[in-house]
């Protein structure tokens, strides 16, 4: 309740019908955003983040309601084993940025959402498959993943690294909501191999 807190809400909420207008133009984007995404799960997740975050924020039920589709369009890219499918395999690097950015929705979907259950099952099964590829060092295991491994994909001509934080975020989530300290102890491993 700080003046500077109320500065910054009021600023944002005058902002209110510029993303109104903002997310109006986006849902006439949905179709190309299912099109294009439809096979990079962590994509499909952070459309949902996005769609859910402001039809919440605006009591646009219409927006949650993409934002939901979205998520169980991302949730059923996971296999049984618990990796989201990249390019028709697994991906230790863009598995991570999924769980993280699931683990955010997961954070702000309303108590009596029916995908909450669902989400958080995604979730843990892909948060444990993760586990599987943290090496005793540390190092997050880019054996066989199809898009990020030595070689693998560039971005501006530079090549893609493993997004190791989105991997620890993940785990002090799954440290945080399951109470297995076994994910903070990965993370503090993840930290010191990749610092």
């Amino acid at each position: 309740n700080s003046p500077i807190n109320l500065n910054f809400k009021t600023r944002i909420e005058n902002l209110r019908p510029q993303i109104q207008n903002s997310l109006n133009w986006l849902k006439t984007k949905k179709l190309i955003l299912e099109s294009y995404d439809l096979n990079a799960p962590n994509r499909l997740l952070f459309d949902a983040v996005a769609f859910y975050s402001l039809g919440k924020w605006l009591n646009d039920s219409n927006s949650k309601s993409i934002g939901i589709n979205f998520a169980q369009i991302g949730i059923s890219k996971k296999t049984l084993n618990g990796y989201f499918i990249e390019n028709k395999g697994w991906d230790s690097s863009y598995q991570g940025v999924g769980l993280a950015v699931g683990f955010k929705l997961l954070s702000i979907l309303s108590p009596n959402e029916t995908i909450k259950q669902p989400m958080w099952e995604c979730l843990s099964c892909g948060t444990n498959w993760q586990k599987s590829r943290i090496l005793a060092t540390g190092e997050i295991s880019t054996q066989k993943n199809t898009r990020v491994f030595s070689g693998g994909e560039q971005f501006l001509g530079v090549q893609k690294t493993v997004a190791w934080k989105s991997t620890i975020i993940a785990f002090l989530n799954m440290k945080y909501l399951s109470g297995n300290s076994e994910y903070e102890t990965l993370s503090k491993k993840i930290i010191t191999f990749y610092q």
